[in-house]
């Protein structure tokens, strides 16, 4: 067994034991080997592939989420929400000491506030079933059930801030030949404004924020549209707008789903 794991690449350590044998037996040392499991560190290309992989799904979702909600014209500012336990809450440096705003002894009428009636009635009609709902913390991910007793509170980040998203490319106005790519790659090769696809139109990229207003080249700002929806919206003035999406009280889609967002 010694062999094999050394040959699997683990580390030991020896320690000392000592056998005690009786009053009129002296002492026994002995010498030990035992394992030292040391954690992974991942490769410098390993921390690289995994922020790019984190990227391009943070770009996905706000590809998503502006085709469900925003007009051509609208530049998206996305905080992500979801449920924080108070262990959590009240151990960060930077905690107002406001109570939270999920209480185990009104959570319906604050679920129904702070989230929405659709999730409300979602977790009723679970427990009325049987079932055991729960939410997860999103600092620790420990299970949180504010109708059996866990206050909750309401966190938020920025999609842009925390997953890396270009949010200003300074004087830069004119996209890269990748990033002109992942623009249609996200917005599935499809105008933003009328749903068209090639080879029925041509498609280009749009600044949502016009270049004549001093519009940038971030992924943020820019969208597909074909020869007609562009030269309809023209340099029009955009205009940024907050959404508040609750992906993070809605849980996982399973134990399978690999992504970052639902």
């Amino acid at each position: 067994m010694l062999s094999a794991l050394s040959r699997a690449g683990d580390a030991f350590r020896p320690f000392v034991a000592v056998s005690f044998g009786g009053s009129d037996r002296p002492p026994t040392v002995s010498h030990i080997m035992t394992p030292i499991f040391t954690p992974y560190i991942e490769t410098p290309k390993e921390l690289h592939e995994l922020r790019e992989w984190t990227r391009r799904e943070a770009e996905r979702h706000y590809a998503r989420l502006r085709r469900e909600l925003a007009e051509p014209t609208e530049v998206l500012e996305v905080r992500l929400r979801g449920p924080k336990c108070t262990r959590c809450e009240e151990s960060d440096p930077f905690f107002s000491g406001d109570y939270p705003q999920i209480s185990s002894s009104s959570w319906e009428e604050d679920v129904a506030l702070e989230v929405g009636d659709e999730e409300a009635k979602r977790i009723k009609a679970a427990i009325s079933a049987g079932d055991d709902p729960s939410w997860n913390c999103m600092r620790c991910h420990r299970d949180l059930r504010p109708w059996n007793g866990d206050d909750v509170y309401v966190a938020s980040k920025f999609l842009e801030e925390d997953f890396g998203l270009d949010d200003d490319t300074g004087s830069k106005r004119n996209p890269s030949k990748a990033t002109r790519s992942l623009v249609f790659e996200m917005y599935e090769n499809t105008c933003f404004a009328c749903g068209a696809m090639p080879p029925t139109v041509t498609l280009t990229i749009d600044h949502i924020v016009p270049r004549s207003r001093g519009g940038d080249a971030a992924f943020k700002n820019l969208q597909p549209l074909c020869d007609a929806c562009q030269q309809a919206k023209a340099d029009h003035e955009a205009q940024v707008s907050g959404v508040h999406d609750n992906l993070y009280f809605e849980g996982r889609p399973g134990d399978s789903f690999e992504g970052l967002f639902w």
